[in-house]
């Protein structure tokens, strides 16, 4: 756990493997492996381990929600939806997979029900509080659930209210927050450096820290 808590994601999937090789039917450790491979975007490997967690233990809502995050790095968004929805009925106030279960909807096309999902993470926590990283100073609601929000409206032309939600959308990005993807925000701001401060951004959050390809070494 704590080899994942500071980013050491390799080293925690190998910790993990380790414990599944001592005993190999718990099931808080396929949940736990499951979460590691998804940061590092094993996705198949990741299937494979929250699917184990769930044969052990079927009413776990963090090993749907996994399960769901494995199909959607594989783009089986339908399947994702399915799964989220599954963790939903298990734990109904759990925040992260209302913000995945609408992440799910949102890029099948589902902007309604996308919308529907981004507000009942708001409304289950309007402050934030339950991110540990990326949300920006204390008290504004990051991990992209505004970010993803704003998108769904966009889609269908709810303009109601848009541009004070963006402009808090924009001040979340100037602190930090990791509140909306880089190619989502091109339709909202003109703003190069903005841009660039979610790019950088999601780099720092999505992409585990033992993947740099370190330096290039040239040749005559």
């Amino acid at each position: 756990m704590l080899y994942e808590r500071i980013g050491r994601l390799g080293e925690a999937e190998a910790a993990f493997q380790k414990a599944i090789e001592i005993q190999p039917e718990l099931a808080p450790v396929y949940l736990n492996l499951s979460a590691v491979l998804n940061r590092q975007k094993k996705y198949l490997l990741a299937e494979s381990a929250a699917t184990k967690a769930i044969e052990l233990d079927a009413n776990s809502s963090e090993a749907w929600n996994n399960l769901g995050g494995a199909y959607s790095g594989q783009k089986r968004f339908a399947l994702a939806e399915a799964a989220a929805r599954k963790s939903l009925e298990i734990d109904p106030k759990s925040i992260e997979t209302w913000r995945n279960l609408g992440e799910f909807l949102l890029v099948q096309d589902k902007y309604r029900e996308a919308i529907d999902c981004f507000m009942e993470s708001l409304r289950l926590d309007p402050q934030g509080d339950h991110l540990e990283q990326g949300s920006g100073v204390s008290g504004q609601h990051g991990d992209r659930v505004l970010g993803g929000l704003l998108r769904a409206r966009m889609q269908i032309c709810d303009w109601d209210g848009f541009d004070g939600a963006l402009d808090v959308v924009i001040q979340q990005i100037a602190n930090g927050g990791n509140v909306i993807l880089p190619f989502s925000i091109l339709g909202l701001t003109d703003d190069p450096a903005e841009h660039r401060k979610v790019a950088a951004c999601f780099v720092q959050n999505e992409l585990p820290v033992g993947d740099a390809l370190g330096a290039l070494v040239k040749r005559p």
